[in-house]
């Protein structure tokens, strides 16, 4: 088993990562709209945009690894979320085909109260403006 660093370090590597690539995409929607130049650095895909959004994420992530209330409180979910008495997969495959059955159940009967709804409805509009 994992020690709680190793897991809080990798989420904290995740976490950069994923802010990396939707800052990239910003970046480079805001570029493209106003118009700047965002020349390739490394290859065609690694951009001026790429670039800056990777120093921001690192940046943001250290800082936020580094900081201490937010660093104890990711080790303090782990540590709870090792305490969870997570579902076994029959267990969880029960629960989900008990979701979508319902889920197909609950659209049925919404399905038919708009379609009697709107039956009534068309049927009063009808009666109220005659064409």
């Amino acid at each position: 088993m994992r020690s709680i660093g190793t897991i809080v370090a990798v989420f904290f590597i995740g976490a950069t990562a994923l802010v990396w690539m939707v800052l990239d995409k910003a970046l480079t929607s805001v570029w493209a709209i106003a118009g700047w130049i965002n020349p390739a650095w490394i290859g065609q895909r690694f951009t001026m945009t790429t670039a800056i959004a990777l120093a921001v994420a690192v940046v943001a992530g250290v800082m936020t690894w580094r900081h201490k209330t937010t660093n104890e409180l990711s080790r303090e979910v782990v540590v709870e979320l090792k305490k969870v008495s997570w579902p076994t997969y029959p267990e969880a495959r029960a629960a989900t085909i008990v979701v979508i059955v319902f889920s197909f159940i609950l659209a049925a009967i919404l399905g038919a109260f708009d379609w009697i709804f709107s039956m009534a409805s068309d049927g009063l509009f009808r009666a109220a403006l005659p064409i």
